[in-house]
Formats: C-alpha cells, structure tokens, sequence
C-alpha cells in the first residue's frame, strides 16, 4: 500500500487521536515496542543496583539518577515519534534506544556514572537530542539541502580533526581535548556528507570498470584524492590509526553501495594488506600493534595484556555469563570504552553478546537498504556513507576484541563509555533515519 493511501482522510479516525485507524496500530505497535525495550533496559539496571547495595554501602537512591534520565530520554523519543510510525523506519530509533540502554547498564556496573555531573550521565541527554533534533531538522525532504552545504561539513571536519593538534593532549596513547573530548567523533558523520555529495557529483566516473574491477576516470579519481588525502594525513598527523582506518572503510563502503561496484572492497583490502605489511616491515607504533596482535602472548604483561585479560573475561561468561556483578570486568583494562564487549560476555554470557551482533547488523542492512532505494543519488550516497560509519565503528571494535582485527582503539557505538562518540554516533542514527524516511 502507498505512503498516500495509508495516509487517505477517508480513513477511519481513532477517538479523540487525531490518527487514522492505521496510523493508531502503527503508533501503538511501536509504543509495545519501546515500552517492551525500556522494561529490559530497567530490570537490568535495576539487578545491578541490587547487587550494588548489597557489598557498596555508599550506593544511594541518587544512582538512579541514570535510569531516571534515560526514562525521560525514552518518553520524549515516543512522544515526538507517535505520529511518524508510517512514515519513517522507526526500527532505527528502537534499536539505537536499546543499545544505549544496555551501554548505560553496563557503564553503570563500571561506575561510570560516579560524580553528580559527570560525562556520562551528560552524554545521555545530550545524545538523544541529537538524534531527535537531527531527525527533526532533516526530515521530510531537508536532509537535501546538506548537498549545497557540503563544502562547509567538509572544512568543519578538517578543522575538528586539526584541532588536536593545537590543543589537544596526550592521554592513553591517543589525542583529547580538555575535559577528554575527541573532536573527531563529528567528523565522520560530516565527512559522510562530504562523500555523498562527491559521489552524487562524481558517481558515474566512479562507476567505470574494467574486467570486473573499478577503474574510475582519472578526473574524477584526481577529486577524490584531492579530498580524501588531507583527511588522511590529518588523521595520521594526530597519530589515530583507527581513525583512518574507519574512514577507509567507510570509504570503500560507500563507494561499492553506491556504483554497485563490490570490487572497490578488493581495492581497499589489497590496500590494507599493503599497508600493513610495510607497517610491519618498519619499526613503530603500527609494528608494535601488530606483533601485540599476532602473538599476545609473547609479551603477556605488557602489549598483550589488555588482549589477554579480555579473552579470560569472555571465556569466564561461557554461554550464559556469570551474572550480573558476579564477573570481574573491571580487571580488563580500558572495559568501559575499548573492551565493554568482554565485560558484556562475562557476566551476561555469549547469547546476549549474540543479540547485541544481530541488533548491529540489523541496523546496518537498515541503513543500507537506503542506498537501493529511490531519492537520488545523494540520498543513496548519505544512506550508504551514514550505515558505513557505524557499521565500521562496531566492526572494528568487535574484531579487535575477538582478535580477529589488530586493536584500533575504537569504541563500541551506543555501548561504549564516551560522550562525544555517543552524541556523534546517536545524531549519525537521526540523519539517516531521516534521510530514510524520504527514501522510503
């Protein structure tokens, strides 16, 4: 049925809603929903500070404040959404939501919330409003004026990212500004609009192939360098492998979702593997990740440290987890940003940690599904760079800490300690629901 015939005056009316008989079902549906998510989300805060009250006597009523916050959060989230259950992919909203409460519950069990104003318990409002003040700014059509805005995303990005290198200082290996904000984080949903507007530009010399593989036109190959090679060494220059690694990816990504061309991901892996290689050939940083990664065990109190004490956590959980306060997380260092994977298998087990993958992946083909869908090419374009993104950013922490991939030190979207990265990652979901919702 069409987006017009569901939205017919000639439908019934539901009492004193104003909905049509449809769109009450629609609204309700996803109420249950949320309703449903936030229950889940509460019992286990509520375990946790159970369990806290039982060995902490400083815990308090005022430790609830986090669950009070993230409440008021949700409530507002389905207000300003009842009447949008026909006319925007409100999946993208009730995952996010989840995963957020779930982060909240964990980082909770770290004591992340410790401290009357902390960054965490800010980050949460804070995220939310962006999600919904994205969506809210973008929807019905608006996301289209960020293709004239481009050029400026693009020098905010660049300057977001220099940034650190004035003021920025030195803590655990990487660069922050005061309060350990990364200015970083916003660059990459502003890149992603960056790339959507190149491609809607420049999409046709991208798609040209030879034998199956991409073979851009030189002109359109020159662009795309000369945009993407300041990034680059901006984000080598701030020392942030992980983070040139995720625009890569995202790169990649958004350059095969969009020319419908897979052999751009053959490019970027042979590029990767290259790198890698002379990475380690060479002495440094990358080398020493790499022989961390390889074989943890040849330094098993030092750069394989982290690593191991991760594989102990996750193998403790076993199926079910040791239950909630029951695991020793706090021993893996770095848990409540790099590693909250392995707290999450320890005391909840492999089959949450199984939910968690399937709710990424299923937000991921969400966002993906935009790129093949009608609303032009810079629509498809900013679906498919916005999915990247965080599809890339969960990949890569999710490898790193399976061992699949070398540690990058990217954090886990919505689960992760870190407000910036919250409010980034949360205000990246409310574009592209946006920008799904005119697909659609």
């Amino acid at each position: 049925m069409s987006r017009a015939a569901r939205k017919s005056p000639s439908a019934p009316a539901g009492r004193g809603t104003g909905f049509s008989a449809v769109e009450a079902a629609g609204a309700g549906a996803f109420a249950a929903r949320m309703l449903v998510s936030w229950l889940a989300v509460a019992l286990g805060y509520c375990a946790v500070f159970a369990g806290r009250l039982a060995w902490d006597a400083t815990t308090a009523p005022r430790d609830l404040a986090p669950l009070g916050i993230y409440t008021a959060c949700v409530a507002a989230e389905m207000l300003l959404l009842r009447r949008r259950a026909l006319d925007t992919d409100l999946r993208i909203f009730e995952i996010v939501t989840f995963l957020v409460g779930v982060g909240m519950d964990v980082q909770f069990r770290m004591g992340a919330f410790s401290g009357a104003m902390s960054g965490a318990k800010l980050a949460l409002p804070g995220g939310f409003a962006a999600m919904l003040a994205s969506y809210a700014l973008f929807c019905g059509g608006r996301w289209r004026h960020l293709e004239r805005l481009s050029p400026l995303c693009y020098l905010l990005s660049l300057a977001a990212m220099a940034s650190l290198l004035v003021f920025g200082r030195r803590f655990r290996g990487g660069l922050y500004l005061p309060g350990n904000v990364n200015p970083t984080e916003i660059a990459k949903p502003l890149l992603a609009v960056t790339l959507a507007a190149f491609l809607a530009r420049h999409g046709d010399g991208m798609r040209r192939a030879f034998l199956g593989l991409p073979f851009p036109k030189p002109r359109s190959l020159a662009w795309l360098a000369a945009l993407w090679l300041p990034v680059m060494a901006l984000a080598m220059a701030v020392r942030d492998l992980g983070l040139a690694l995720l625009l890569c990816m995202t790169l990649a990504a958004t350059l095969a979702a969009s020319t419908r061309r897979g052999g751009w991901l053959l490019w970027f892996a042979g590029g990767i593997c290259a790198a890698g290689w002379i990475g380690w050939r060479l002495p440094g940083h990358v080398h020493a990740r790499l022989a961390a990664w390889i074989d943890p065990f040849a330094d098993p109190t030092g750069s394989g440290w982290q690593l191991l004490q991760s594989f102990s956590a996750m193998f403790a959980g076993g199926i079910w987890g040791a239950g909630i306060g029951a695991g020793l997380p706090v021993e893996v260092p770095i848990v409540a940003t790099d590693f909250i994977y392995a707290a999450l298998a320890e005391e909840l087990g492999a089959v949450l940690c199984i939910l968690v993958l399937a709710l990424y992946a299923a937000l991921a083909v969400r966002g993906f599904m935009g790129a093949d869908r009608p609303g032009g090419k810079f629509g498809q374009a900013l679906a498919a760079g916005l999915s990247a993104v965080l599809a890339s950013q969960a990949l890569l922490n999710l490898a790193g800490v399976v061992k699949a991939l070398p540690l990058t030190g990217v954090v886990l979207p919505f689960l992760s300690q870190g407000g910036s990265g919250l409010v980034s990652m949360m205000l990246a979901a409310g574009l592209l629901a946006a920008v799904e919702s005119d697909n659609g």
